[in-house]
């Protein structure tokens, strides 16, 4: 068993929450690569990354610090943001995206960590804030129906955080490295790029790409003078893509540019009201205990 973990007891997910019983291999992985998230990619890895350059050891606890943090935690975080259509210079507001994540990083005495991840995420009408369930296609004049992968719970260990590099299951490959980390006065920035790509094959001609920029925000006086594990954290995220393939965007030029901000909050009751009825609503099981979906890893 796992060294120093408690054993847990295992839940799945509410049945309901499972989603579509067969989808398309690439609208699929397109969804997972597109979705919004504050970890590096991990359900998509096939096995353990081709390379890893580990970041300094100083940023190695600030970026614990600031996405996770420094001890055996349950972390929350939340995430606003819109999805735009990009179509030369011109921008379109799309839909919002109301995003839930649940995470628990659990030490090991080797000196990496375990991390159990949960990711829901809703697409939202921009007037009325409801749960989309079709969307208007308005550059096509149609109605299309909506897929999102359902929330599961995915869990991968890291020896160190850094530049990761390899491919995943269904063709896909994954880069992601970490940029210069930025400090101006007080403020500390970590930087984290990630790219991906679902290879075309002999049954799907089409492929997807995307890019993700994301910053962790923190105060550099709190990584050297406090004694706390975690400390108060933001983020800001770009995602530039392909169109998704739910969309039935047919020969339509350009992709989507998603742009999105966030908070690490304290408790789940600070998650925001729109996020926590959605939860309750679709999700009910997650909504009363997020963490009871994660099983315990085991470390050979």
């Amino acid at each position: 068993m796992g060294q120093g973990f408690m054993k847990r007891q295992i839940y799945g997910l509410p049945r309901h929450s499972r989603g579509p019983a067969t989808v398309s291999r690439r609208q699929w992985l397109a969804s997972v690569a597109a979705s919004v998230g504050v970890l590096p990619t991990v359900a998509l890895w096939a096995g353990e990354p081709e390379q890893t350059v580990e970041l300094p050891s100083d940023q190695q606890r600030w970026f614990r610090q600031l996405a996770f943090a420094d001890t055996d935690s349950d972390v929350v975080w939340s995430i606003l943001g819109t999805k735009f259509g990009r179509v030369d210079n011109t921008l379109t507001p799309l839909w919002h995206t109301d995003t839930a994540v649940f995470t628990r990083i659990m030490h090991t005495q080797a000196g990496g960590f375990w991390l159990q991840n949960l990711e829901v995420v809703f697409y939202t009408d921009l007037q009325s804030g409801e749960h989309l369930s079709t969307w208007r296609n308005v550059y096509r004049g149609r109605d299309v129906q909506v897929f999102l992968p359902a929330p599961r719970p995915v869990t991968t260990y890291y020896s160190q955080v850094g530049v990761r590099q390899g491919h995943g299951s269904g063709n896909v490959s994954i880069a992601e490295r970490f940029l210069p980390t930025t400090v101006i006065g007080d403020s500390v920035s970590l930087r984290l790029e990630k790219r991906i790509e679902v290879a075309p094959n002999d049954f799907d001609s089409r492929g997807f790409n995307g890019t993700e920029f994301l910053s962790y925000y923190g105060r550099l006086s709190e990584f050297n003078e406090s004694e706390q594990a975690s400390v108060a954290a933001t983020l800001t995220l770009e995602i530039f893509s392909d169109w998704l393939p739910w969309m039935d965007m047919g020969g339509t030029r350009g992709g989507l540019y998603t742009r999105a901000g966030g908070s690490k909050l304290n408790a789940l009751n600070e998650l925001p009201k729109s996020t926590r009825q959605l939860l309750a609503e679709h999700y009910p099981d997650i909504a009363e205990d997020p963490f009871s979906v994660f099983e315990s890893p085991i470390i050979e």
